[in-house]
This record gives structure tokens, C-alpha cells and sequence, in this order.
């Protein structure tokens, strides 16, 4: 399975993937040099005896490289799309970050299978926490509301 892990930059994907892979589930912090340029490439098996397989792609979140990105994307994949719920409270939705990624996802994957991944929790209020997730899942109920509309609107012209 390819496991798709996408978002800004500095959001934490990297750690992600590393906690996902490590023992306990932990990650230290990981220096400048060590960041992602471009696409890192890993397998990882959860259940070293399980026949389960997963091709994590770690994609850097930096501006210069969405637009290439995108050319990797494809329907047998899984997407991880990250945020990061400490830094600047509310960005991510209130400046689009996520409307951005999630159209860009269905635009070149239609029905593309997204896991909502929010980084950094335990360093937010639970307040906080609240209502980030709050405003995500308005969003994207928002955004299953336009296309569904999209799609009746498109039925009605047939």
C-alpha cells in the first residue's frame, strides 16, 4: 500500500513517519540537516510477521515542491494529510492550508482516500484542540456539501 504523507512544511510528517516506524511509538526531534528534500521513500511493516506492507512516501512540505508532488499522486494510494495544531492557532483552515491540499488531492485523485493527521496536540489546550478539530470537520463537511451539490446540479442537465 502506498502510504502518502503530504502537508505544509515543518508540520511534522517526518516525526510521524518515524513514530509510526519506531518501537514506542516516539520520535525525537529531528535537526535542520536531517528534513526532508523532495520525496523520502521507506518501507515499513507494522507487524514484522504480518503480510501487510506499507511504501510510506515522506513528502517535504516546502512551497517549491507541491507543485511536483502532485505528479506521484495516485488512486492506489492512501493520503496522510498532516497539520500542525501549535503553531498559529487556526491557520491551517482559516488561510485554507487544508481546502487547498484536499482539492488539490480530489482535483488529482478523484475519491482519493485522506486520513486527517493534526500534529503536535499534546502541546495545545484541550480548548484549543477542540475547536481546531471543530473547524476542520466544519470544513469538510463544507467541501462534501459543494460537491454533492456539483454532482446534483450535473444529474439535473442530463
Amino acid at each position: 500500500v502506498r502510504l502518502m504523507v503530504v502537508g505544509m512544511g515543518l508540520v511534522g510528517k517526518t516525526s510521524l513517519v518515524r513514530a509510526l516506524q519506531s518501537q514506542n511509538d516516539h520520535c525525537d526531534a529531528i535537526e535542520e540537516d536531517d528534513r526532508t528534500i523532495g520525496i523520502d521513500i521507506q518501507r515499513w511493516r507494522p507487524s514484522p510477521n504480518g503480510q501487510l506492507e506499507f511504501n510510506i512516501w515522506d513528502c517535504a512540505g516546502q512551497k517549491v515542491y507541491n507543485a511536483t508532488h502532485q505528479f506521484f499522486f495516485s488512486r492506489r494510494s492512501v493520503f496522510l494529510l498532516t497539520w500542525c495544531l501549535s503553531e498559529n492557532e487556526g491557520e491551517a483552515v482559516d488561510e485554507g492550508v487544508l481546502r487547498q491540499w484536499l482539492d488539490m488531492l480530489q482535483l488529482r485523485v478523484p475519491g482519493a482516500r485522506v486520513l486527517l493527521v493534526a500534529t503536535h496536540a499534546d502541546l495545545v489546550s484541550k480548548e484549543t484542540r477542540d475547536k481546531e478539530i471543530a473547524a476542520v470537520k466544519a470544513l469538510v463537511a463544507s467541501i462534501l456539501a459543494q460537491q454533492r451539490e456539483a454532482v446534483f446540479a450535473q444529474l439535473q442537465q442530463l
